[in-house]
């Protein structure tokens, strides 16, 4: 049994939506191949003092051992990205492939 009311529920629902609104999200590091199980993520961001992005983050593709390890390692890459500034394009500055760490 939960102590949360209708109205604090639909409160935190609204609240989410505002901090993560999935129709104004978008990409901005692209996958290494677009399809099911392919994906940039799980990283951290930090903004310099002249307004420099750095993305840490990593890359996955769809192997693993529920959809087979043929279809390669599943997260095979650790990636740095720097960017100029919100808005502006990301462009890789070290990669680390799994068999490196």
């Amino acid at each position: 049994m939960s102590n949360v009311t209708e109205a604090d529920e639909a409160a935190l629902v609204r609240l989410t939506e505002a901090i993560v609104n999935q129709q104004h999200a978008q990409t901005i590091v692209s996958p290494k191949q677009n399809g099911s199980g392919f994906w940039f993520g799980g990283g951290n961001m930090i903004q310099a003092a002249n307004g420099t992005l750095l993305l840490v983050g990593r890359y996955r593709n769809a192997g693993d051992s529920r959809t087979g390890v043929s279809l390669g390692e599943r997260g095979f890459q650790l990636s740095v990205l720097r960017s100029d500034g919100p808005g502006r394009p990301f462009e890789e500055v070290l990669s680390l492939k799994k068999a490196d760490l």
